[in-house]
């Protein structure tokens, strides 16, 4: 004879295989299995060369496979996503990183760009700058920045804020393909 603990723990180990197998697998295993081998393309627009390689860094560990491209000014950048001259072979970008005070074009002047034209438009561009500036801030919105997040000068905090942009661009939001 079965007691009623016996059949009250089947019935929660039945339940709690579906309720796994329903809520943690939402994307067929195959597509899944797509997503995972993707080497996803970082463009980090950034004059400084110490952010850009720390942020290199930090997206380059773990076991999401990432290339960053860092470019110090915006006229380059926009060369990049034109696939103009020594870019004539790049690849479109999965997201942006971008600083607003770079040479060449102000990283307002590229996220207009970028935000104007239909194939780009769909990037996830992140504002990741020093500027507190309200003006700033409600100006990167109005081009259609997809966040703004201020950076800052402390390494290990700005390696955490990285790390937390990473985590949530690269592991929780499903970006779009071309």
């Amino acid at each position: 004879m079965i007691s009623t603990n016996q059949v009250e723990t089947e019935r929660l180990t039945k339940s709690r295989e579906f309720f796994v197998d329903r809520t943690f697998h939402t994307k067929s295993d195959h597509t899944a299995l797509e997503e995972d081998l993707l080497e996803r393309l970082i463009l980090v627009l950034e004059e400084n060369p110490e952010q850009a390689i720390l942020i290199q860094n930090v997206f380059q560990q773990d076991e999401v496979p990432c290339r960053v491209e860092a470019i110090a000014d915006g006229a380059s950048a926009i060369d990049f996503l034109y696939r103009r001259g020594i870019y004539e072979n790049a690849s479109r970008p999965d997201l942006i990183l971008l600083d607003l005070d770079l040479p060449g074009k102000t990283g307002h002047e590229v996220l207009k760009e970028l935000k104007s034209d239909p194939q780009f438009r769909r990037i996830p561009v992140i504002v990741l700058t020093f500027s507190e500036k309200k003006e700033d801030i409600f100006q990167s919105y109005v081009l259609q920045g997809n966040s703004y997040v201020i950076e800052s000068s402390e390494r290990d905090r700005l390696t955490e804020i990285i790390q937390r942009i990473k985590d949530f661009w690269l592991g929780i939001v499903t970006l779009p393909g071309e």
